[in-house]
């Protein structure tokens, strides 16, 4: 008994003698496995996807073997048509609300998935308990932007309370997170701290009391 945790070609060998024959026969069988598979890897990966409207975004599955022929690929956006038969997909979406972004492979037989869930948002909205508009109670000012290695959040609240404060690249990839506790008035909380690698357009994800609130900010290197 043998579980092939990975895909590629495999030779198994087996024989079968008497430790009491001398010379040992040296009869075998062997057998010849393919193990196949269609995806090895998918962008982003994360499942839970925060963009802001008309904001780029490209899914891609990443087959195990591009070349193979064989293989088919097709999208589809909140259940609609298919949208392309190829690997990759950009999407810009261009208005706010909630999308989910479905990707198929196959390979004869053999058929792999992967569902994104996409919430796009304007970076000026702050919607607290029932998502009603909270006029301008909260604010969120970031300097420099654009940055290099570090930058100041600057937040203003009227409550003290915990909070999370998070940085995620275009691809709605997390690549900084902090806890912090709120004082009414103004907090100032410094991001980046070397965890920011490329340069690029990034957004900061600040979340409170079920409120939340969306920024871009720029990386220079």
């Amino acid at each position: 008994s043998y579980a092939f945790d990975r895909t590629g070609g495999y030779a198994l060998k087996a024989k079968v003698f008497d430790p009491n024959v001398d010379p040992v026969p040296a009869d075998s069988v062997q057998w010849a496995i393919q193990v196949r598979g269609v995806i090895r890897a998918f962008e982003p990966n994360l499942a839970e996807i925060s963009l802001e409207p008309r904001q780029e975004t490209t899914f891609e599955l990443i087959p195990f073997n591009a070349n193979n022929d064989s293989i088919e690929f097709w999208w589809t956006l909140n259940e609609a048509d298919t949208m392309s038969i190829e690997s990759t997909l950009s999407i810009s979406f261009q208005d706010t609300g909630r999308y989910v972004v479905t990707a198929f492979a196959r390979q004869e037989a053999e058929l792999d998935s992967q569902i994104w869930f996409v919430r796009v948002e304007n970076s000026l909205d702050v919607r607290g308990e029932g998502g009603a508009f909270v006029p301008g109670d909260l604010t969120l000012d970031i300097f420099p932007n654009p940055f290099n290695d570090r930058a100041e959040v600057a937040i203003t609240a009227p409550t003290i309370g915990a909070a999370s404060l998070a940085l995620f690249d275009v691809r709605g990839r997390e690549v900084w997170s902090r806890r912090i506790q709120l004082t009414a008035g103004q907090s100032r909380i410094t991001i980046g701290e070397g965890a920011v690698n490329a340069p690029g357009v990034y957004l900061i994800k600040f979340e409170s009391g079920g409120r939340r609130l969306l920024r871009k900010v720029v990386v220079l290197k």
